[in-house]
């Protein structure tokens, strides 16, 4: 009985060692659950700042281009301005010029009808 008592106390404590490293392998399993997903979820988080940096680098690009083409819009505008103003300023001078010479064409008309 005494042997039985002591093997039956030698059992208990060979259970609670092998619960004890159960729960301890589980929970590096659960551990190393843990950081696979950490890790996974530290991956997509990198990649989404690496999305996020180019995109923020394309959104700069295209500011840039904007702007470029902004000035390239003023430059060409103020181009066309100064385009129609020297082609009025031509149109006045035209029909002055249309003016003098059916002027000049009565003058001579006038002279030759007097002589």
């Amino acid at each position: 009985l005494a042997s039985a008592a002591s093997q039956i106390l030698m059992l208990r404590r060979e259970v609670k060692f092998l619960q004890k490293q159960w729960n301890s392998a589980r929970r590096d399993v659960e551990g190393s659950a843990r950081r696979d997903e950490l890790i996974q979820l530290q991956e997509v988080a990198d990649e989404a700042a690496r999305r996020a940096a180019s995109a923020a680098e394309h959104a700069r690009a295209a500011e840039a281009r904007q702007r470029l083409l902004v000035r390239q819009l003023s430059s060409a505008r103020s181009k066309l301005a100064a385009q129609q103003s020297r082609m009025a300023h031509r149109s006045a001078a035209q029909s002055e010029v249309l003016s003098l010479r059916a002027q000049l064409t009565r003058a001579s008309e006038q002279l030759l009808h007097t002589q």
